[in-house]
């Protein structure tokens, strides 16, 4: 099950959420100045972590899920999507993350294609999924313990099949996800890849794009035209609406 976007914030406020970042982000690299940045499913700690210099960095989340706003200079850079149909045009970013987005996607194969449709020629696709046989899938309490995990192998086939060539594996989340422990995982990273790797919490993959194509636009009369989807920033009424703000896509 998909968690809402107001569990997802609620995570990483606490105690296992700043440990958390730091364990990933070490693993990713830091965006520079120009690059174009996005992050699909909830990558917002990521970005405030990674996205300091880059001159622009997108957050963009599941309808499903739900948004937050998310306040940059500039104004709010989060937007809701469908992720199997960005409303973003070919080559458009320098680095897609995705993050909490894979495991609960329906179609696993056509959002990495979207991901990468949208990625620039020289750019990189970050990719982080729960290890089927880690610790924190089994453990339902974080967000990496809902959807559905993967092995080395599935993802490699889904990346393979995407047209997307892996340059680097690591893992990352060396340590279980309990409270108590919390203090020693930033040290524990190095240690866990050298001692017990096939058991960290989470892949965390870059890839290269090995073919490009983008998507075929058909001639249209003014007639016959098909709306365009674009990110659009507008409140929808909902039970929790006093407490936070939803985003939608409109047509």
């Amino acid at each position: 099950m998909r968690p809402d976007v107001l569990d997802l914030k609620a995570y990483y406020a606490s105690a296992l959420g700043p440990p958390t970042v730091n364990a990933i982000a070490n693993t990713l690299p830091k965006f520079q100045k120009g690059e174009r940045v996005l992050a699909l499913g909830y990558g917002i700690p990521y970005l405030e972590a990674l996205a300091h210099e880059c001159s622009r960095a997108v957050a963009a989340m599941p309808a499903r899920q739900g948004a937050l706003i998310w306040q940059q200079e500039g104004g709010n850079q989060a937007c809701l999507v469908d992720v199997d149909d960005l409303p973003f045009d070919d080559a458009l970013f320098d680095h897609v993350l995705l993050i909490h987005c894979l495991e609960y996607s329906g179609q696993v194969g056509r959002s990495l294609e979207e991901a990468a449709r949208v990625l620039s020629a020289c750019g990189r696709l970050h990719v982080v999924v729960p290890n089927r046989v880690g610790p924190w899938s089994r453990v339902e309490a974080t967000p990496f313990g809902n959807g559905r995990p993967f092995s080395s192998g599935q993802l490699q086939d889904l990346m393979h099949r995407a047209h997307l060539a892996a340059e680097t594996w690591q893992m990352a989340l060396m340590l279980p996800p309990w409270k108590i422990v919390t203090r020693w995982m930033d040290r524990a990273e190095p240690v866990g890849r050298r001692l017990w790797s096939k058991f960290g919490g989470v892949y965390v993959v870059s890839a290269r794009k090995e073919r490009f194509a983008g998507r075929l636009k058909a001639a249209q009369s003014a007639a016959s035209a098909a709306p365009i989807r674009v990110p659009t920033f507008a409140p929808v009424p909902a039970a929790r609406a006093s407490t936070y703000q939803r985003l939608t896509t409109q047509r």
